[in-house]
């Protein structure tokens, strides 16, 4: 076989190796979040387990950065909150993370179905203006039946 024609016939296994290791190796899957603005500041809001559970504990990760400089914020506090059409209600004060601008909130969900779920933030723990306070849009959180309840 000539040179150029073992080159050609190597070429396409090569990159079906290339590609089926990096299948194979680590996968760093984003979990799906939701984005909300402030005039000020931008968050993104993660859960996990991603969707809760019903009766279940779920945390919840807020990423708080400055919207013009996208600096980490801290040094703040907040809580989220959530409650469904039927009158049930839930909410956590967040608490520092590791990762600089990182919060975290512990909610326990009594129900499955839609829950409407804000966020309350302020920059600064020390300002007592409730002006300081600010509410981002709410949104509707899907929340599965429990693990030990049958799927209808």
């Amino acid at each position: 076989m000539r040179p150029a024609a073992a080159v050609g016939a190597i070429r396409p296994a090569l990159g079906l190796a290339v590609a089926l290791a990096s299948a194979c190796g680590p996968q760093t899957t984003r979990k799906p979040g939701v984005r909300q603005w402030t005039s000020d500041m931008e968050f993104t809001i993660t859960t996990d387990p991603s969707p809760p559970r019903a009766r279940e504990s779920t945390i919840f990760t807020v990423e708080a950065r400055d919207k013009s400089s996208h600096q980490p914020i801290e040094g703040a506090d907040g809580r989220i909150y959530a409650g469904t059409k039927d009158g049930a209600s839930t909410y956590d004060g967040l608490i520092p993370g590791l990762k600089p601008g990182t919060y975290s909130a512990r909610i326990r969900f009594v129900t499955a179905g839609d829950w409407s779920v804000g966020l309350q933030f302020r920059r600064d723990t020390i300002d007592t203006n409730p002006a300081a306070i600010v509410t981002t849009q709410t949104w509707t959180q899907q929340v599965l039946s429990a693990s030990d309840e049958p799927i209808p």
